[in-house]
């Protein structure tokens, strides 16, 4: 039994010293690995490339526009111009005073011609279209109307309204025969004078007036207006015919 527990024993420490031999073995192995990693020399990394430096900007005036205009001591310190108010334009010029109409004269074959006198003033001439009268220009005649251009416009008068202005003709003109009824045994009968438009006178527009008709200038009966014609030849006379308004 000894020799047993004696070969145990030996078994036992030649175990132990075999293992003491391995664990030494690798604790040697590991100190050269770790002195080989310690004296190992590593090599330094390059270093990375400096970057460029950045261009440097040119001073520019511009750049201080902000500070020359935004000054706090001053507000009104700023490129903006302010303009002057706009002068309203100056009025138009009042428009002359018409010519006066005395007479419209229409022939076949023969222009329109017009009779006409300045406000204020007796001379009276005859026109036609394209004269000029005072600071008008005539631009057409008819039976109804003139036409007149003054500072680039046109204005169409009726010459019914050149007439209102036009002064009284002649008393012999305008005298109005009263009808007074005639005395027993007067011999002489007063004759009353024809009203409206007479017979006519070949043209269709156009009738005979009498010229004893108290109807004024104006006038329009059955389609017809009288109209007060001067004499170009002599103008103190005056003659009367009806015209045609259609």
């Amino acid at each position: 039994m000894k020799r047993r527990l004696w070969l145990l024993n030996v078994l036992l420490a030649v175990a132990l010293v075999l293992l003491g031999h391995v664990l030494r073995q690798h604790w040697q192995e590991a100190h050269l690995r770790e002195q080989k990693i310690l004296r190992a020399k590593i090599p330094p990394a390059p270093p990375p490339p400096m970057p460029p430096r950045p261009m440097v900007q040119k001073l520019q005036p511009t750049s201080y526009l902000d500070v020359a205009q935004k000054v706090l001591f001053s507000r009104d310190r700023n490129p903006d111009v302010i303009p002057d108010p706009p002068k309203p334009p100056p009025p138009p010029p009042p428009v002359p005073p018409f010519p006066v109409a005395h007479g419209v004269m229409i022939w076949g074959g023969v222009p329109p011609a017009i009779i006409l006198s300045m406000p204020g003033k007796g001379d009276q001439q005859v026109y036609r279209a394209g004269e000029k009268v005072g600071e008008f220009q005539i631009e057409s005649i008819d039976d109804r109307q003139v036409v007149f251009s003054w500072n680039g416009k046109m204005f169409a008068k009726n010459i019914s309204e050149l007439e209102a202005a036009a002064p009284p003709l002649a008393a012999a003109n305008q005298q109005q025969v009263v009808n007074t009824p005639p005395l027993a045994g007067d011999p002489l009968q007063t004759v009353s004078p024809r009203t409206g438009p007479g017979e006519s006178t070949g043209d269709d527009k156009s009738r005979a007036c009498d010229q004893n008709d108290p109807s004024p200038v104006g006038t329009v009966i059955d389609g017809y207006r009288k109209v007060a014609v001067s004499n170009p030849l002599a103008p103190s006379a005056h003659f009367c015919r009806w015209q045609s308004v259609n």
